[in-house]
């Protein structure tokens, strides 16, 4: 499946499709927190983060940007611990000098401005100030992750834009992917009646919704 049609789509089309195939990948609440648009898509590198002490650590997400390439996501979750940052500055620079798409935190990042100036998408539950260090413990890189109700395994696709953040399971890809190009094609043939003169109710916009089975 070639990746580069989620160029043409939104993470609502995509989550769209997950609900017309009764799969759940939303994780609500993590967001942009770029100055500037920004949407990203590729392979799972997963990170989970504990409060609990864990004697001589595993450096904090290192080991994540040395297993990652250009067609992966770092997600991390700190189990939506918001007092205490687990991404910033430093890491975005290693991660942007390496071609790394992004970084999804179920937790909060800090250097935000410094993460702007690099271009470094990042998308979290906010930002803070305080060091993970002597806080939080990483457990372990590349292992399943729960963020809210979702499961996240190493390779799952993340797709992240201005709407939000969905997860779509490896197994699932292709699939989830070519019903997301079949409805945004539909809403363009809508647009594209109500830019011509077309009514709402004769644009095709009940079909539509008869589509999704979203129809009231």
């Amino acid at each position: 499946m070639n990746l580069n049609l989620l160029e043409t789509v939104s993470t609502a089309n995509i989550s769209d499709a997950m609900d017309k195939l009764n799969l759940d990948g939303i994780l609500e609440g993590i967001k942009l927190q770029n100055n500037m648009n920004m949407k990203i898509y590729g392979k799972a590198i997963t990170v989970q983060f504990t409060d609990i002490i864990i004697e001589n650590p595993m450096p904090l997400a290192i080991d994540a940007i040395s297993k990652a390439n250009e067609d992966n996501i770092i997600i991390m979750t700190s189990n939506g611990n918001l007092e205490v940052a687990i991404w910033g500055g430093i890491l975005s620079t290693s991660a942007k000098l390496k071609g790394i798409q992004g970084t999804i935190l179920d937790g909060v990042c800090r250097d935000i401005d410094e993460i702007d100036e690099i271009n470094y998408p990042m998308f979290s539950r906010g930002v803070a100030i305080k060091s993970p260090r002597n806080r939080l413990y990483q457990v372990s890189v590349n292992d399943q992750i729960q963020i809210n109700n979702i499961i996240i395994n190493p390779e799952d696709l993340i797709v992240a834009d201005s709407n939000g953040v969905v997860v779509i399971p490896k197994e699932k890809i292709e699939e989830v992917i070519t019903l997301t190009i079949e409805i945004a094609k539909l809403e363009k043939q809508i647009v594209d009646n109500l830019e011509s003169g077309e009514a709402v109710d004769e644009s095709g916009e009940f079909k539509y919704m008869d589509f999704l089975n979203l129809k009231d």
